[in-house]
């Protein structure tokens, strides 16, 4: 039996990859590829809907994968540090 990545080539192990999606050209699922009209080189990558919600789903479970090895006062350092990058921006 194939496993859920072998079903669907576009998802990684949380959800959606944007860059498989683009890569196959796919219409209709969580991204869609298209042309630039300016650059025939290059192509875009728009999310759709369904690929939206598929983020919004994954997030919770990436940020706490990709946190996983800070303590709840390194988190907290991390953020109000980020919070400064972005009030200066």
């Amino acid at each position: 039996m194939p496993s859920r990545d072998e079903e669907h080539p576009e998802r990684g192990p949380h959800g959606l990859n944007v860059l498989a999606c683009a890569r196959s050209g796919t219409q209709g699922s969580e991204a869609q590829r298209g042309r630039d009209l300016q650059d025939r080189r290059a192509c875009s990558v728009t999310i759709t809907g369904m690929g939206k919600r598929a983020l919004t789903k994954a997030e919770p479970e990436f940020v706490e994968l990709t946190f996983a090895a800070f303590s709840g006062t390194e988190r907290d350092q991390l953020t109000a540090l980020l919070g400064k990058l972005l009030d200066v921006a």
